[in-house]
């Protein structure tokens, strides 16, 4: 007589999959979470879960797979499970409708070497870059996808979701952007600030601004709870572009820690602010 625990969570695992092939979802879903409950250890548990998390993301149902990933993620302390959890939550949380908590759950697996995949990657610019049309983010994400791969379709998939950030009638126009020009869709006579490079960064970045007339500026950084972590510009610049390049540490010369942290550029009578990671 054969093991039933190799035997069992197989067995549960085909007739999960027969009922989802034959249309049967909610049976289907409730023997996914079964299986991946009862037999967290097992490797169908994850294959488990990412099934059910495309099935109820095709019945529009994406805030139980949110809570259903919350006790997952509550009763299983590491393995391949507890890693499947982690990565589907971002985009869950995004079909969910909160980009918020979808961003802060992409930025945890940036800040972990482990998941700094090309997989994480495009999606990160899917995220900032389709959801809050943010072109630099987006932009910024596509190059290092191409840092870390030569998939060439998973490439081609990125440069076409980058296109779609920039705008089909602005991409038609200009025949697309050159490679690393950045875009900017300030009003005119108002200052602009760039998405910093490279981002995540280790153990440097630049962080370009541009004026439209000379003015005072003053360029900070901040952690995540609001505490200023370096004062990187106090002083007078011209009209036009600038950069202005931050070492990764503090006022006091420490070196910070992994982690988000928020520049802010007043100038002009305008207060601007961006996001980026430090990765280690």
């Amino acid at each position: 007589m054969e093991n039933p625990s190799l035997v069992v969570p197989e067995q549960l695992y085909a007739s999960a999959v027969a009922d989802e092939l034959s249309g049967r979802y909610d049976d289907a879903v409730g023997k996914y979470q079964t299986l991946i409950l009862t037999y967290p250890q097992d490797d169908q548990a994850a294959i488990a879960l990412r099934r059910l998390s495309r099935i109820q993301a095709r019945r529009d149902r994406a805030a139980d797979v949110v809570r259903f990933l919350g006790t997952v993620e509550g009763s299983v302390t590491d393995g391949r499970l507890l890693r499947a959890a982690r990565r589907l939550r971002p985009s869950v949380l995004l079909r969910a409708g909160d980009v918020q908590a979808s961003l802060t759950a992409y930025e945890a697996l940036i800040g972990d070497p482990s998941f700094e995949t090309p997989g994480v990657l495009l999606e990160l610019a899917l995220q900032q870059g389709l959801v809050l049309k943010n072109i630099a983010a987006a932009r910024d994400a596509v190059n290092r996808l191409q840092a870390v791969t030569r998939d060439y379709h998973l490439l081609k998939h990125a440069r076409a979701m980058l296109q779609e950030v920039v705008g089909s009638e602005i991409w038609k126009a200009t025949a697309g952007p050159a490679p690393g020009t950045a875009l900017a869709f300030a009003s005119p006579g108002v200052p602009t600030l760039e998405q910093s490079a490279p981002n995540p960064m280790n153990p440097r970045t630049n962080i370009s601004f541009s004026l439209p007339r000379p003015s005072s500026v003053l360029l900070r950084m901040f952690d995540v709870r609001g505490r200023l972590v370096r004062t990187l510009a106090d002083g007078s610049f011209g009209a036009g572009a600038h950069a202005v390049e931050w070492d990764g540490v503090d006022h006091h010369g420490t070196a910070v820690a992994s982690g988000v942290y928020y520049y802010r550029l007043e100038a002009l009578g305008k207060s601007l602010t961006r996001k980026l990671i430090v990765l280690k």
